[in-house]
């Protein structure tokens, strides 16, 4: 089974239980500790997904993404901000750094302060920003 998540607006969790998933310019916004223990998984039976193009917002010391042991994923070209973590197979990361180092994923991604518009309600970034996240208005 194929799926195909883009374009997407507000969400608080993913959880993959596809094949061939492809999540691309979503927004995942989880600035508090609210009731999911991460903003992706993806299990170990999953594969081919790709992520990328996103924006990760979550709170100091979550863990933002999940990937078990077994599971297969492509992650880059994503924004990372507020403090949370990579489990990759295991292996926990606590940097971006560290991520890129230990899982090879994210080479192309970095860590930034989205500056939305007004959140959580509009999370669209202005186009007169001092954020290094490319403005968009529509949806």
């Amino acid at each position: 089974m194929a799926c195909k998540l883009v374009n997407g607006r507000l969400a608080r969790h993913v959880a993959m239980r596809w094949l061939r998933a492809r999540i691309f310019n979503n927004v995942f916004y989880n600035p508090t500790a609210l009731e999911w223990s991460s903003i992706l998984f993806v299990g170990a039976h999953n594969a081919g997904i790709v992520v990328k193009n996103n924006v990760f917002v979550d709170h100091p010391g979550a863990q933002t993404v999940l990937v078990e042991s077994g599971g297969d994923v492509s992650l880059d070209h994503n924004v990372y901000y507020g403090g949370g973590t990579l489990n990759w197979h295991g292996v926990v990361s606590n940097t971006l750094l560290d991520r890129q180092t230990s899982s090879g994923q994210d080479i192309n991604s970095f860590i930034d302060a989205p500056m939305f518009e007004d959140p959580p309600s509009d999370l669209h970034v202005p186009a007169i920003s001092p954020s290094s996240i490319p403005a968009w208005t529509s949806d």
